[in-house]
């Protein structure tokens, strides 16, 4: 048993320590260790500069007095070998969070279906209500032509809208969402080396995977940058940045455990990401807020980070020229018309779309793209498999993965992480291994397949629930359930 929580120190080092990551360490919180409390906080997180197809350069290590993040980072020194972390519980109940700003200010986004009707459109725009894109990029792999446009006030987005939509009805018209990463809270680091808890591969029935699982197959990745560690370099990566020019990378912490979860291999820790084999397509789309000029990825006007509406469209594009079959979406916003119709023609493309349910508390409104229609919507369980009490609820839960505390590799030790988000990435992983048995498969198949062998965590109440959907994902008995490798017809390539 291990205790809720505890500030006392355990024999020789073992301490947990809350350090603020803001300023120098005489305007920080109280550091319960004295050894550390006496100098400053340890260096933060690893960022990466905007990055360009398949090269990725040598990311620049941050320190604490350059690196503000609005959460503490709790820092674990463990002192057993292969126990838990000594921490509090990190599923505490905890009220509905509020919701984040939902739009960019005073925005429009319009999704036109073709050049032409983009021609009109612009048209209409500039002579009827003054209005010039603040942005416009062709999408030829979804199709049609995406614009951005700036409005004098949030009260004028408001009528222009309304006016167009009710003119237009085939043009997709919406104000311009935002869209955040879904973890909770700062990923928890350790200090020292002992073999981390591993409890992901037992949860979802997975224990042994094969080194070359998910081979051929291709995983986009939409969120920040990765950087490459030692987890990650023996796989084929390639990266693309969809950040506009001064717009400052969010830090690399979050992207980087999504594609260690689901393709990451660590034999010095006994971790295996669930498609060790499978080839990322990662799309950086993440920026901080309230970056303006200057500063770095990690400068202390650090807000937050997020992206919105179009630079994710012109991702999800990039993603299906590039012929992925699954995309992890471990973010997630209020959504919008365009949003929607993205989607939906990604579903008709068969590309499986997999995206974390949120963080925002059992009484929060659904989260998109998680939300829409045919999207595999995961959620988040802990150890003891009880739900992750700050992720959404809804009957759009489609089920459930790892996501409290799971541990991920790094270059400095690895790191706990908590949120829908990695649940997600388990999820994503689970599906890219799935493919690499049967490549004729379908989203709607995959999905069926993955409720089909999913364990009930709903205390016996039938059929999916709003908690927990159809249950914790059993990816043993669903692979077992498929043609053996080589059996199917078709490519998984």
């Amino acid at each position: 048993l291990m205790p809720l929580s505890t500030l006392t120190p355990v024999p020789a080092s073992g301490t947990l320590l809350t350090a603020p990551l803001t300023g120098a360490a005489t305007t920080a919180r109280p550091v319960v260790a004295p050894q550390i409390a006496a100098g400053n906080p340890p260096s933060a997180v690893i960022n990466a500069p905007p990055l360009s197809m398949v090269n990725v350069g040598r990311p620049t290590l941050l320190s604490a007095s350059n690196l503000a993040l609005a959460e503490p980072v709790k820092l674990l020194v463990a002192s057993t070998s292969g126990s838990p972390p000594i921490n509090p519980s990190n599923n505490p109940k905890l009220p509905a969070t509020k919701p984040p700003v939902a739009f960019e200010a005073a925005q429009l986004v319009i999704y036109w279906n073709s050049a032409g009707e983009a021609a009109i459109g612009m048209t209409v725009m500039a002579r009827e209500f003054k209005l010039n894109p603040a942005s416009e990029n062709p999408l030829p792999n979804l199709g049609g032509v995406i614009a951005t446009f700036k409005v004098a006030s949030q009260r004028e987005t408001e009528r222009v809208k309304t006016l167009l939509t009710a003119r237009y009805p085939t043009w997709r018209i919406d104000f311009h969402a935002r869209y955040l990463p879904h973890q909770s809270g700062a990923p928890q680091a350790l200090l020292s080396r002992p073999k981390p808890r591993q409890f992901l591969a037992e949860k979802i029935n997975y224990t042994s995977p094969a080194l070359d699982a998910g081979a051929g197959i291709r995983v986009g990745i939409v969120d920040t940058a990765v950087e490459l560690n030692a987890a990650l370099k023996a796989n084929a990566v390639v990266q693309r940045s969809f950040l506009s020019m001064g717009e400052i990378p969010a830090a690399t912490a979050h992207g980087t455990a999504l594609a260690a979860l689901i393709a990451g291999h660590d034999a010095a820790n006994d971790f295996t990401g669930v498609s060790p084999s499978a080839v990322l397509y990662v799309a950086g789309i993440m920026r901080l807020q309230g970056g303006g000029a200057g500063g770095s990825a990690g400068g202390s006007n650090n807000a937050g980070a997020s992206s919105n509406t179009a630079t994710l469209v012109r991702a999800l594009d990039w993603l299906l020229g590039e012929r992925v079959q699954v995309v992890n979406l471990s973010l997630g916003g209020s959504g919008d018309r365009v949003m929607e119709e993205v989607i939906a023609r990604l579903l008709r493309a068969n590309v499986v779309v997999v995206s974390a349910v949120g963080n925002q508390g059992e009484d929060a409104a659904p989260s998109y793209p998680a939300a829409y229609p045919g999207v595999i919507a995961v959620t988040a369980s802990d150890a003891n498999d009880r739900i992750f009490t700050q992720a959404n609820r809804g009957a759009y839960v489609t089920v459930t993965a790892p996501g409290v505390d799971v541990w991920t590799p790094d270059n400095r030790g690895g790191h706990y992480v908590t949120g829908t988000s990695f649940a997600a990435a388990v999820v994503s992983g689970a599906v890219a291994v799935m493919l690499w048995r049967d490549a004729r498969l379908d989203a709607a198949s995959i999905r069926q397949r993955l409720c089909q062998h999913a364990r009930d965590l709903s205390s016996g109440s039938s059929g999916a629930s709003a908690t927990f959907g159809c249950g914790l994902i059993q990816l043993q008995p669903t692979l077992v359930a498929l043609p053996k490798r080589g059996a199917a017809s078709g490519s998984a390539s």
